[in-house]
């Protein structure tokens, strides 16, 4: 389960459970804002497909944050 909690603040929480990332907590991560797309019709096309991208935190992709653990 992925969840995110939005507030007033510059920040974005986001819970991922441990055993998603193989319990790894040290990576880097960007933020991306897209359109994307449930598929459940064609077997040619992926099941959730990125159809636009409209924004990308860093700007290039670089992949620039890290992880805080509380």
């Amino acid at each position: 389960m992925l969840s995110a909690t939005c507030v007033r603040q510059p920040a974005l929480k986001v819970l991922v459970p441990a055993q998603r990332v193989n319990s790894n907590t040290e990576f880097n991560f960007d933020g991306v804002t897209a359109y994307m797309e449930v598929n459940t019709s064609d077997e040619k096309r992926p099941l959730l497909g990125v159809y636009q991208v409209y924004s990308v935190r860093s700007g290039d992709l670089s992949l620039p944050y890290t992880i805080e653990q509380q």
